[in-house]
């Protein structure tokens, strides 16, 4: 993730930027998995980008709608990326909001095209019938490979910008650390690899799917504890202030615990609850993923670090 320079502006995000992260990171992560699923992943994965195809746009539209929301003038949300007086694009590399705002627009028209081709599909009649050549387009070919590339790097980058945005500021906690980027990133595609298991795992002749998708999910639930790990490492001496409070207390229980520890011995234990087991590890690690967003986003507004509280 590219860096972006500090902003001294003080924040006063609630609930709406919690979803808008949550919903963006599995958004984001989905699209990662499609493209190497697309790239690497062979025809036994063509349900995964069946489901990946179809998940991100929805979730960035709420996105979308969920940041307009959160302006104080939301009927200005365009002055993001337009010039009011010229009415040309406007792009302000130095601000993470206008990176996030051109970022946020591009992979929403790239996920809104491989949206429309998963609904189309084979379609030969009617009026979807006239779009029938774009599900080739963007399946196969090379066309089809560059525009998974695309998806695949756009997914990294967004799903990842949440966390560098937050570093971007002067807030305690958000920016005594550098692992926010990364550690967003991988708990995105862990949501998101729980949304397919949640999609897949009810359907009996897809298990090869789902212990694939498990495996993969073991490997990101491990890094996601290695980072976060590092994230409080990074805190140094206030990772103590952090984890005494009840924020911390949330990311502990809510992510280490329920969201990571547990999934991951019910991946390893299968047999445990039967059919549910799969399905009740990955409910949990979606619950871990929001527990993260929510412990961060409001620890570095509201928990006072040696009078540097900028709230």
């Amino acid at each position: 993730m590219p860096p972006v320079d500090s902003f001294v502006e003080n924040p006063h995000w609630n609930w709406f930027i919690v979803v808008y992260f949550f919903l963006g990171g599995i958004a984001g992560g989905s699209a990662f998995i499609g493209g190497l699923a697309a790239l690497v992943g062979g025809d036994r994965m063509k349900p995964v980008l069946h489901w990946t195809a179809l998940i991100p746009f929805p979730l960035l539209a709420i996105s979308g709608l969920l940041l307009i929301a959160d302006l104080g003038r939301p009927e200005r949300f365009w002055h993001m990326m337009i010039q009011n007086q010229t009415w040309w694009p406007m792009f302000k590399y130095w601000s993470p909001m206008s990176y996030g705002s051109w970022l946020l627009l591009i992979f929403s028209g790239l996920a809104f095209v491989n949206f429309a081709a998963a609904i189309i599909g084979g379609r030969q009649g009617g009026f979807l019938g006239r779009f029938s050549w774009l599900p080739r387009v963007v399946g196969g070919g090379v066309l089809g490979t560059v525009f998974q590339i695309l998806l695949l790097i756009f997914g990294y980058l967004f799903a990842s910008y949440t966390g560098a945005l937050v570093t971007a500021t002067n807030q305690p906690i958000w920016s005594d650390t550098t692992m926010l980027g990364a550690l967003f990133f991988i708990s995105g595609v862990s949501a998101a690899l729980s949304i397919l298991i949640l999609l897949t795992g009810w359907r009996s002749h897809d298990h090869y799917i789902v212990d694939r998708l498990e495996t993969v999910d073991n490997w990101a639930m491990l890094l996601e504890l290695v980072l976060i790990g590092l994230f409080l490492a990074f805190l140094g001496s206030i990772a103590w202030t952090f984890l005494a409070h009840r924020y911390g207390l949330t990311l502990l229980i809510g992510t280490v615990l329920l969201g990571l520890l547990v999934p991951l011995f019910l991946h390893w234990q299968p047999r445990l609850l039967g059919r549910t087991t799969p399905m009740l590890a990955a409910a949990l690690a979606l619950l871990g993923g929001y527990a993260l967003r929510y412990a961060i986003v409001y620890a570095g507004q509201e928990i006072p670090i040696g009078g540097r509280m900028m709230g």
